[in-house]
């Protein structure tokens, strides 16, 4: 039964490309306003699972739920059915999704880029369109780059606005797809005081990482995933600081002077990194 506090729930969810098996039984739930943070090395089925809660992945079977909602499926009859395309986007609007590459049109400037989305998907007029875009893109501090094209900017300034054109559509919860591994290590911090700032701020958030420290400073709960399963979860305290599980202890050890290396910087930070350019 799924409890009134939860925004998401995964039950048993395998997903298999081919004869590969992704995902082997995945279950976890995140409650409202609740950071949770995926950690586990490469392959272990962290962004395949991501994709299948915002339903860009059809799961082989198993059921996910957002707000006690069934995502991508309908009941009839005693079975479930695939629901249309168009149905899947109605209930995709609530999740906003950061992924790995920034996925901006190089055609449009920062503004633009924010804009455009809302006006497709919520039909928002262009004044309420523009409106929010230059409110989201001053939340992550790059609001006087508004005008620039992504060619323009550097890496970290477009995944800052990649989060932007997200929060503009007004999610309820957020999901990370490793957002700061395309970027320089020297830009990586910008990017996660953003997501950090998010975090403070109450919104509901599912983060692939691969950055330790940063998992730690904003997470409720942390779930350590390897050959696609949860090996285990709790509070960082539980699973960074003292692991149980020997996989989850063996990928520490190999992260430790990465963690060690990275730190959050606060969102006043951002302000500066722009003035030293």
């Amino acid at each position: 039964m799924i409890k009134a506090d939860t925004k998401v729930d995964v039950v048993d969810l395998h997903k298999s490309f081919g004869p590969t098996e992704v995902l082997k039984g995945i279950s976890l739930s995140v409650k409202t306003q609740e950071v949770v943070s995926l950690l586990g090395p490469s392959g272990s089925g962290k962004s395949t699972l991501l994709r299948c809660v915002n339903q860009l992945e059809t799961a082989t079977s198993g059921q996910i739920y957002i707000d006690g909602r069934l995502q991508g499926q309908v009941e009839r009859h005693g079975k479930l059915h695939r629901l249309k395309a168009k149905e899947i986007a109605r209930q995709r609007l609530g999740t906003g999704m950061v992924f790995q590459q920034f996925n901006l049109f190089p055609n449009l400037s920062a503004r633009e880029n924010v804009v455009m989305p809302q006006r497709i998907v919520l039909e928002r007029s262009a004044d309420a369109a523009r409106e929010r875009a230059d409110k989201a893109l001053e939340r992550v501090g790059v609001a006087d780059r508004a005008d620039a094209y992504p060619a323009q900017l550097s890496g970290g300034q477009q995944q800052r606005v990649a989060i932007a054109r997200a929060l503009a559509m007004d999610p309820s919860l957020m999901l990370f797809d490793e957002p700061t591994s395309a970027l320089d290590p020297e830009l990586v911090g910008e990017v996660l005081a953003v997501i950090g700032e998010l975090a403070s701020s109450g919104m509901t958030m599912l983060v692939v990482t691969h950055e330790v420290a940063f998992a730690r400073d904003i997470s409720d709960r942390v779930i350590f995933m390897d050959d696609g399963r949860v090996l285990e979860q709790g509070t960082p305290q539980h699973v960074i600081d003292n692991p149980q599980h020997a996989r989850t202890q063996a990928f520490l050890k190999r992260h430790t002077g990465e963690a060690a290396s990275t730190s959050v910087a606060p969102p006043a930070s951002i302000q500066l990194q722009e003035r030293e350019r």
